[in-house]
């Protein structure tokens, strides 16, 4: 029996390379992958979701006290006899025809006044850099400030604020992708609003409130017993102001989804197709092109365009609207139980820009300081 020895090179190399490896592991083991941690926090999204049967975080504000001021809040009502209920309930739901829409009126009937946003001006060709587009001449030391404010950001943070003629832009991790929350209902409003206006849907359209509508979180629809009847205008109404859950799902379970995506298709917004209430992976991109087109769709006054206006400007829950007197449209979202805090809006300035800001950082009772910082940079110092 007899032993072999090592060479001293040899003990060297296998020295130099176990060391090597063991540097090397901690980093590699470390290194973050970005797909991972979206597929990772997408899918406990969605287990969550599932768990709950679909209840809707909502928005952290007491929203019963802000329909009550928006003329949407109603007294809690003491419920009916249960048997009576559900056959009240049945019966309704028995005798409610299935909405089936006509393919053929879902087009894009507006004229376009402004250019589509091209995607060197709304997207970003490197993560975790502030880019601008445009003419942003002694602007240095606002761009500094709110480079710093984005850089320091506690949390994952995107940004773009867009003319809506095209001239100018900034953007800021403007393709990472996110749960949508509540800013969705921005996308389905939008697309039911044109296919009313399309067929001259009548807007007093009574839809029942049934238990499979009940999605908890903000609104006041949740507060009325089950076979209530709300119009297609009121629930419009209250979708957009006060963001209500139960509100969007009566609007969806009416519809169905096949409009929003048909639309979103039309336009190119393919993050915001959905496969029912909410969205994942959402882009900030797709919002800006949403409000664009969100924007024209106003421009032509009809009758839906109006509703949907109303239904949305210089409303509660707003986190990017501008401070300075000027009136916005908007949809924020937020959701403490999967920590993301969005907002788009249009600055109906003289010419008017979208702003669109999306974290994945909690909101608190209702405001986002550090949003609300940035967009303060955005409006009073930028555009």
């Amino acid at each position: 029996m007899h032993s072999s020895r090592k060479s001293p090179l040899t003990a060297i190399i296998c020295a130099v390379l176990f060391f090597s490896l063991v540097a090397v592991m901690p980093i590699y083991c470390n290194r973050e992958n970005e797909d991972e941690h979206l597929a990772e926090r997408f899918a406990a999204f969605a287990e969550s979701l599932a768990a709950r049967d679909e209840a809707a975080a909502g928005d952290l504000v007491d929203t019963d006290v802000i329909a009550e001021r928006e003329g949407y809040g109603e007294p809690e009502t003491e419920p009916a006899d249960a048997a009576a209920e559900v056959a009240e309930v049945a019966a309704i739901a028995d005798g409610e025809a299935t909405f089936v829409p006509d393919r053929s009126k879902m087009l894009i009937s507006y004229p376009k006044s402004t250019p589509r946003p091209s995607q060197e001006m709304i997207h970003s060709s490197e993560n975790g850099l502030l880019e601008t587009h445009g003419d942003f001449e002694g602007m240095d030391g606002a761009l500094d400030t709110l480079r710093s404010m984005l850089d320091g950001f506690d949390g994952q943070v995107s940004v773009i604020a867009y003319s809506l003629d095209g001239s100018r832009s900034l953007t800021y991790n403007s393709d990472y992708r996110y749960c949508s929350q509540c800013t969705i209902k921005a996308s389905y409003v939008y697309s039911i609003c044109q296919y009313m206006d399309s067929v001259a849907f009548d807007d007093r359209t009574t839809v029942y409130y049934n238990p499979s509508n009940l999605v908890e979180g903000s609104g006041t629809v949740q507060n009325n017993p089950f076979g209530t009847g709300f119009t297609v205008r009121d629930l419009v109404g209250r979708c957009l102001r006060i963001s209500d859950n139960s509100a969007y799902s009566m609007l969806l379970g009416y519809f169905g989804n096949e409009i929003r995506n048909e639309y979103m298709d039309l336009i190119g917004a393919e993050t915001l197709k959905t496969g029912g209430l909410w969205g994942n992976y959402v882009s900030p991109e797709d919002y800006v092109i949403l409000w664009d087109e969100i924007y024209n769709y106003f421009r032509t006054g009809s009758h839906y365009a109006q509703l949907m206006k109303e239904s949305c400007t210089n409303t509660p829950f707003a986190y990017c609207n501008p401070v300075n007197g000027l009136n916005y449209s908007h949809k924020s979202g937020d959701g403490p139980d999967w920590h993301d805090c969005h907002d788009v809006c249009i600055a109906w300035d003289d010419q008017p820009y979208i702003v669109a800001i999306f974290t994945h950082a909690n909101a608190e009772k209702g405001s986002h300081p550090a949003i609300e910082n940035i967009a303060w940079v955005i409006h009073e110092k930028l555009f």
